[in-house]
């Protein structure tokens, strides 16, 4: 299996595992940032889209936490490295997941109230 394959298996899990833990003032939403050709691209930057946002975006109570979905051996790409720095001095948290338990450990770390533990 490619390694784009695990990485969108694994986020589909993630995505489920989000939707059993949402709970009141929690809100969350994968960011559809795939590669869609050159116009795609284009077009996107045009509309001011930038490269190497994270794959989710969560928000409690006014924190922001973005996270990026990674199989165990994914490595960020150069755009991702850039960003996240930005994304960070820009005062919202950014979390590397591998896996559903990481994403149950940074959003207990950002100290989302999460109703549900991974299985």
């Amino acid at each position: 299996m490619s390694r784009n394959h695990q990485e969108d298996r694994l986020h589909n899990q993630i995505a489920a595992y989000l939707k059993l833990a949402e709970l009141p003032g929690f809100f969350w939403s994968s960011i559809e940032n795939r590669n869609n050709g050159r116009n795609e691209g284009g077009r996107r930057k045009r509309r001011g889209c930038k490269a190497g946002i994270p794959d989710i975006l969560t928000i409690y109570q006014g924190r922001v936490l973005f996270l990026e979905v990674k199989v165990p051996k994914g490595r960020l790409h150069e755009s991702q490295k850039e960003r996240i720095p930005e994304i960070e001095q820009a005062g919202a948290g950014v979390a590397i997941v591998r896996s559903v338990d990481d994403v149950f450990h940074a959003l207990k770390e950002a100290g989302v109230p999460v109703k549900a533990t991974p299985a």
